[in-house]
């Protein structure tokens, strides 16, 4: 009777260390599938965050090459604007400088002209005032 009464306390013993780990079995199993489920939750954020990053990090570029190829492309414009002026300036220059040495040269012809004009006026008031006297002596005599 000792035997079948261990017997029976071993199958009970069996039972309950069987039932005992069927249940931490399915505990260990609930927490396998619970954290399966997190980690795909979690490999799904980290897609999305790298996605939004890679959006982000492309945008950044494509501004920052679209800014350079600007600031590129205002620095020509600046330099060809800065030549254009400067050849516009030198043009304005020689233009003006050509303008005043033909009115320098101007300036001497018509010198020279009130030179020749003043004494041939000068020549004819003295031939006048030369013609006057003898005229007036000749009166003064007759």
């Amino acid at each position: 009777e000792l035997r079948v009464s261990l017997e029976k306390q071993m199958e009970e013993d069996a039972r309950k260390v069987e039932a005992d780990l069927q249940s931490k079995t399915a505990a260990a199993d609930e927490e396998a599938r619970l954290l399966k489920a997190e980690k795909r939750k979690l490999e799904s954020q980290i897609s999305v965050v790298r996605k939004k990053a890679e959006e982000s990090i492309n945008k950044l570029s494509s501004d920052l090459k679209s800014e350079k190829e600007l600031r590129v492309s205002l620095e020509k414009q600046l330099e060809e604007d800065a030549r254009k002026v400067e050849a516009d300036l030198q043009n304005k220059t020689s233009a003006a400088d050509e303008e005043a040495r033909l009115l320098k040269a101007e300036k001497r012809k018509l010198e020279s002209q009130i030179s020749v004009v003043r004494k041939e006026a000068e020549e004819s008031i003295n031939k006048l005032s030369s013609d006057l006297k003898s005229e007036k002596a000749n009166f003064i005599n007759s």
